[in-house]
């Protein structure tokens, strides 16, 4: 069991109810756990790809200067990974190659980015208010492609589409499964919400 806090990320075995590691640094963290094997989580230095059983950090990837704030997201297959830098921006990785390709400006970013396969695409979110979220479609260069919603509560994944659920203050909430061009597939409006 991988348990954050404030204080720092601990692996926790709740068999023999023991700490396997620790990292205590006072650094708030969220990690992503990878494989079995590995999992990234963020700190000051960079993205520390870090060996779940042992703690010991495999690699680090660079930052690109840039500080971290809020959660990681990534790729349904697994190669890209897109964590949130102060100042609006997305630090783009590749995990295949361990490598930082791009920073991608937008001042869009509140929340942990949905990346499409190929990496070229993310859907990011806006916090326009306490109870107003906006939810967009960029590309890399971080133009708006498409504002999927002015009012949102959720999105994520849904196999190659994304799921959004629209709120627009009425119930019930409207849900919408969307591509990556931001064309809606499918929409429902459930009775109860």
């Amino acid at each position: 069991v991988i348990v954050t806090s404030s204080a720092g990320v601990r692996r926790w075995d709740p068999l023999t109810r023991r700490t396997v590691w620790e990292r205590m640094d006072g650094i708030a963290v969220d990690p992503i756990v990878l494989d079995d094997k590995t999992m990234a989580i963020p700190r000051v230095p960079g993205i520390e790809i870090v060996d779940v059983d042992t703690g010991q950090v495999k690699q680090t990837l660079p930052t690109g200067g840039q500080k971290f704030q809020g959660l990681m997201g990534r790729d349904r297959g697994n190669r890209w990974l897109g964590a949130p830098v102060f100042g609006g921006a997305v630090a783009l990785y590749d995990l295949s190659t361990l490598s930082l390709v791009t920073i991608i400006p937008t001042k869009l970013v509140d929340n942990k980015p949905l990346i499409s396969r190929d990496g070229q695409r993310l859907v990011v979110a806006a916090v326009v208010s306490d109870t107003k979220t906006r939810i967009y479609i960029t590309d890399r260069s971080g133009a708006v492609r498409k504002e999927l919603c002015g009012d949102c509560r959720i999105s994520s994944y849904l196999g190659e589409n994304i799921l959004i659920v629209e709120m627009a203050d009425r119930l019930p909430a409207e849900i919408k499964i969307v591509d990556w061009e931001g064309r809606v597939k499918r929409q429902i409006t459930p009775t109860v919400t």
